[in-house]
């Protein structure tokens, strides 16, 4: 398993003297993110691969919707350090990648959406979710858009 934290550690004392400081504090900034997850979970060592993607996607997330917030109230320098910092965080989440397991195809969703509602036909959308939840690697958004077109037929 990779442990994004001491990789993120040992690029920073790689880097010391070569990286900007947009890129040192937007580092510092994934590696606090996913301590404070750590310590939220009362965890003793490195949190699993799939927990440390969600942080980092979650990160990735807000920081882009901060960067184009930013960008609409005309503030583009500070767009740039959301932009940089969201930049990193898709990196490292090509770097977990491989760790993490298969996400289902869409194809997949509609098989067991169509379980569901042919076992359940008054099935609604927090039945279906509650399919999902046990789901490691799965989009929610995925899920959610497919079920919401399933079940109105």
């Amino acid at each position: 398993m990779i442990d994004v934290q001491k990789m993120i550690l040992e690029v920073m004392k790689k880097q010391r003297f070569s990286t900007t400081a947009e890129e040192s504090a937007a580092a510092r900034s994934v590696l606090s993110e996913l301590k404070t997850k750590q310590i939220d979970l009362r965890f003793k060592g490195a949190i699993d691969a799939m927990t440390q993607h969600k942080v980092i996607a979650k990160m990735k997330s807000d920081r882009e919707n901060s960067a184009t917030a930013f960008t609409d109230a005309g503030r583009p320098e500070l767009a740039a350090n959301e932009e940089l910092q969201a930049k990193i965080c898709t990196g490292l989440l090509d770097i977990l990648a491989p760790e993490l397991p298969q996400q289902l195809s869409e194809d997949e969703i509609r098989s067991i959406i169509g379980k569901i509602l042919a076992e359940n036909p008054a099935a609604n959308m927090g039945a279906v979710m509650q399919a999902f939840k046990n789901e490691a690697n799965i989009d929610r958004k995925l899920v959610s858009r497919i079920a919401a077109e399933m079940l109105k037929k």
